[in-house]
């Protein structure tokens, strides 16, 4: 799991839930656990300790000010405040709460279990994660079942603040047509579009990419072609895990059609 993808999403979600409630989400972002939960696992010491790292992330919240915001008091954990607040400011899409909330829950049960070697619920984990008993100790698996949950808790955590911040901002917006914002993203990108374009342009015209298969039709390691993209993401490419060696690379496709407006301008300008 690469620290540069998390630390991306989860300022993202930092920003997106201060321009909601006017709170940090995190006093500061918790890098050390972040830097840990991208090293390699292959016995059981270092699954548990990435399983606490992981877990730390989200115990690191800035829970005495969202506990607030939420106005309750004697909340048991960071955790479910941080759910807590999810159901204030979002009211319209609890189903999907509960479902990050569930993705949650199974994260720190597994901690749990690989921690104290006891949960009468590990089973349930196991099911969640389509994991066989017989591979309880098979811990490079395991994590890579537990990157990809993971991973779905910050995308789960990104689309709920975002619905929220564009709700938010209707009011300022409303009177803005798509073409408008269209073109105000477009110019507030521009410098990224164009230096970026040879990578977008062939993006544009498939569903997605693999990204082994984008580093060979370029001629470049796939190390430096992550690190060429990685300005692109989250807002402009999305990103969906593969296997261990790659990932899927997309355009975002509410942006699709406006990026492709956006370059059919700049050649009719040359």
């Amino acid at each position: 799991m690469r620290k540069s993808i998390i630390s991306k999403y989860l300022e993202k979600i930092s920003i997106s839930f201060a321009d909601i409630t006017n709170i940090p989400l995190f006093v500061e972002l918790p890098n050390k656990e972040i830097s840990s939960v991208s090293k390699n696992v292959y016995t059981l010491d270092s699954l548990r300790c990435r399983l606490i790292d992981l877990c730390t992330i989200f115990d690191r919240i800035n829970k005495k000010q969202i506990d607030k915001y939420i106005d309750l008091k004697g909340v048991q954990g960071s955790k479910t405040s941080l759910i807590y607040a999810l159901k204030k400011i979002n009211l319209k899409q609890h189903d999907e709460i509960n479902q990050l909330e569930k993705k949650l829950d199974i994260l720190y049960l597994l901690r749990d279990f690989y921690t104290h070697g006891k949960n009468k619920n590990i089973k349930d984990a196991y099911s969640f994660l389509d994991i066989k008993e017989s591979d309880q100790y098979t811990y490079h698996f395991i994590w890579r079942k537990v990157e990809l949950l993971f991973i779905d808790i910050l995308k789960d955590l990104t689309n709920l603040l975002n619905y929220d911040v564009k709700e938010l901002k209707q009011e300022q917006i409303k009177e803005k047509s798509i073409s408008d914002l269209g073109n105000m993203f477009c110019r507030s990108n521009s410098y990224l579009l164009k230096e970026k374009k040879k990578y977008i342009t062939l993006l544009l015209h498939e569903d997605y990419i693999i990204d082994t298969q984008l580093a060979k039709t370029f001629g470049i390691e796939i190390d430096i072609l992550r690190k060429e993209l990685l300005d692109l993401f989250p807002e402009i490419i999305e990103i969906h895990y593969v296997d261990l060696e790659s990932t899927k690379i997309s355009i975002n496709s509410e942006l699709k059609q406006l990026i492709i407006n956006y370059y059919q301008e700049l050649e009719n300008e040359e």
